[in-house]
């Protein structure tokens, strides 16, 4: 196994753990944004 293929395998895996994150990070929020809103509605 190359050098080369070593860091490109490295920095997919970073880049994919990222993307993963930031999807999670983007579902929580709506999730919690809808919520939030429903909670609001219902306080009226």
């Amino acid at each position: 196994m190359s050098l080369t293929a070593l860091v490109q395998l490295i920095f997919t895996s970073l880049v994919v753990a990222w993307v993963i994150r930031v999807i999670f990070i983007v579902i929580v929020l709506s999730i919690a944004y809808h919520y939030f809103r429903q909670y609001r509605q219902s306080k009226d």
